[in-house]
C-alpha cells in the first residue's frame, strides 16, 4: 500500500529577544507568506494529509495552521502537536513516525532543524544541505503500515521551498 510523508521545516520566525524562550518565538510576515504559499504547493501536488503532527513550539503550530487554513480547516485532518518534536533529533521523528496508526495514508510533520534536515538526509541520501525554514520534503515508500516505514524504500517525490 502506497503512504506518504511531508515533511515540512517551520516557515522563517523572529530572533529570539531578550527574556524570551525559543519556544515563543513566532513567524515574521515573511514566514506567514512562505507557509501559505508551500501550503498551495502541498495541496496541488500532494495527497491531503489525515494526520498532521507538529511540534509544540508556536513557530510550528503557526506554519501547520497555515496549512489547515488553506485545507479550508478539513475536518478530515486529525491534528496532533507533540511535545516530543520540539527540536526532535532525526531518531525522535522516526519514533513519531512508527507509531502512526495504519488508517493513515498520509502524514505530514511540521518541525525544527537540526532534526527535520538530518531526517530528510537519511530518508533520501540525496538531500545533503539541509531544509531552510518553509521548506517541505515529500517521501512515497510501500508498505502495509508505518512500522515498516524505517526499513522500506523511499522515493523522494517533491521538494518545494519558497
Amino acid at each position: 500500500m502506497k503512504r506518504t510523508l511531508i515533511l515540512m521545516r517551520h516557515a522563517k520566525t523572529e530572533d529570539i529577544r531578550p527574556g524570551q524562550r525559543d519556544f515563543d518565538r513566532e513567524l515574521l510576515s515573511r514566514g506567514e507568506a512562505d507557509a501559505a504559499k508551500i501550503a498551495q504547493t502541498i495541496l496541488t501536488h500532494c495527497p491531503r494529509p489525515e494526520l498532521l503532527l507538529s511540534s509544540t513550539a508556536k513557530r510550528t503550530r503557526q506554519t501547520a495552521g497555515i496549512f489547515l487554513e488553506a485545507a479550508g480547516n478539513d475536518p478530515a485532518i486529525e491534528v496532533q502537536n507533540e511535545q516530543s518534536l520540539y527540536h526532535a533529533s532525526s531518531e525522535t521523528i522516526l519514533h513519531e513516525i512508527l507509531s502512526v496508526p495504519d488508517h493513515v495514508h498520509c502524514l505530514m510533520l511540521v518541525g525544527h532543524n537540526p532534526g527535520i534536515s538530518d531526517f530528510a538526509f537519511e530518508c533520501s541520501r540525496k538531500m545533503a544541505v539541509g531544509m531552510p525554514t518553509a521548506s517541505v520534503a515529500v517521501f512515497s515508500f510501500d508498505a502495509p503500515d508505518w512500522l515498516h516505514f524505517g526499513a522500506a524504500p523511499k522515493t523522494l517525490e517533491h521538494y518545494f521551498h519558497p
